[in-house]
């Protein structure tokens, strides 16, 4: 009997809230078991990136070329990779948070430029954490001081951008159901 040569990969969801392991025997396959895997519907199409930094995977030749069992994400057109998933927090208990924060803090070890990418809700998580908790022992005291700090300072730029936003639609909303006001502040320039 003859042994096809199939490559297993881990394939997450969109957003890497379920994970696959799939065998594979081209990048075609690949995605018609990942679209299957992963519940997507058929015509769907999708982008294939590497889970650790985005790069995009389009050919068998590249797809052939990396380690066996490497983590590939299924995205959908229009989708951004990022570093950090899109969970939202909210409906987690604190067990599973806390899980997120130690995942967070890590990565912002080794790359501390990435918390502007951070969501508002994983924003929030670093700002509320109790730096005295055990779980965070492994971290430098100041680290998590600095990170904390900038995650605050990031959420407060956030907000002031929003509600600059927001001032910005009411006044173009307002302008734009006055235009005959408009007109007479121009005549008696």
């Amino acid at each position: 009997m003859e042994k096809q040569n199939k490559k297993p990969f881990k394939l997450l969801d969109r957003l890497r809230s379920v994970k696959k392991g799939v065998m594979v025997e081209n990048f075609e396959d690949l995605v018609d078991k990942g679209k299957m895997k992963l519940a997507y519907p058929t015509e769907q199409d999708v982008i294939v990136v590497l889970d650790e930094d985005g790069t995009e995977v389009e050919d068998d030749d590249y797809l052939f070329s990396l380690e066996d069992h490497t983590t590939l994400v299924l995205l959908h057109p229009g989708d951004r990779w990022s570093s950090f998933s899109t969970n939202d927090e909210t409906d987690r208990g604190p067990a599973e948070s806390s899980g997120r924060l130690s995942n967070i803090l890590v990565k912002l070890e080794n790359s501390p430029g990435s918390i502007a990418l951070l969501t508002e809700p994983d924003l929030e998580l670093i700002v509320d954490m109790d730096t005295d908790c055990s779980q965070f022992e492994r971290f430098d005291a100041q680290f998590l001081k600095d990170i904390q700090q900038a995650a605050d300072a990031h959420l407060r730029e956030k907000g002031q951008i929003r509600d600059t936003l927001s001032l910005l639609e009411l006044y173009h909303k307002t302008k734009d159901s006055n235009p005959e006001k408009e007109g007479k502040r121009k005549k008696r320039s």
